[in-house]
């Protein structure tokens, strides 16, 4: 969803269907438990079942106005006009992308001393002259501490402060891996194999390179 990352989605939509030309089932809708994977009786299982948002333990974070970013690329929801993104790692600075893009007025907060240090050289240069274009505000070497009604407390030179006016408050945080079903697999006989974010938090290219390797060797 972010501007640029277009070409994934292709991608995408290429896999689904060469799956389906080469005899891939897919069932959507459905939460996969091990009794389902036990009376399919698989040869091997792999559990890709990705990641899952960090949300911090602060003071706040479950007000209305705190959204994901997940929650904001996926569409589930609409930001107001005024948004704050509290984390500049690669899915924070994307989603202010997005959020520019689309006419909003966005200020990122990262707690370490540059933004999208996690993105890759070349589209990082593009992607930080956008945010340039776009006036995208970037506060650094800031530590959010709270989150108001209407922005939030941080700490940044041991200084305590506030930023308020925002309508939208959203957690660009990472991922933590989401693996819900090996522990339960361990006691079967399977070959169970665990990749992508479900193993290590990372981005879609190791994904994508690990997903292949591991068809290749089963």
């Amino acid at each position: 969803m972010p501007p640029t990352k277009q070409p994934i989605a292709g991608l995408l939509k290429h896999y689904l269907s060469m799956g389906k030309k080469h005899g891939v089932t897919y069932k959507c809708g459905e939460e996969v438990t091990s009794e389902m994977i036990k009376a399919e009786n698989p040869d091997a299982v792999v559990l890709a079942t990705g990641g899952c948002p960090i949300i911090p333990k602060i003071d706040g974070v479950t007000n209305e106005n705190v959204v994901t970013a997940l929650d904001i690329l996926s569409g589930k929801k609409v930001a107001g006009k005024n948004v704050l993104v509290i984390g500049g790692g690669s899915v924070g600075v994307e989603t202010a992308d997005f959020l520019a893009e689309n006419l909003r007025n966005v200020t990122v907060v990262e707690m370490r001393d540059e933004v999208a240090i996690d993105e890759p050289n070349y589209p990082k240069i593009f992607l930080m002259e956008r945010l340039r274009i776009y006036n995208v505000n970037i506060l650094t070497s800031a530590m959010v501490t709270g989150i108001l009604p209407n922005g939030i407390t941080y700490k940044k030179s041991d200084e305590e402060l506030k930023l308020e006016g925002f309508d939208t408050i959203v957690l660009a945080l990472g991922v933590r891996s989401y693996n819900p079903l090996e522990e339960s697999l361990k006691n079967l006989d399977l070959e169970v194999h665990v990749i992508g974010d479900a193993l290590k938090a990372g981005d879609a290219v190791d994904a994508i390179l690990e997903g292949a390797q591991l068809a290749i060797n089963i």
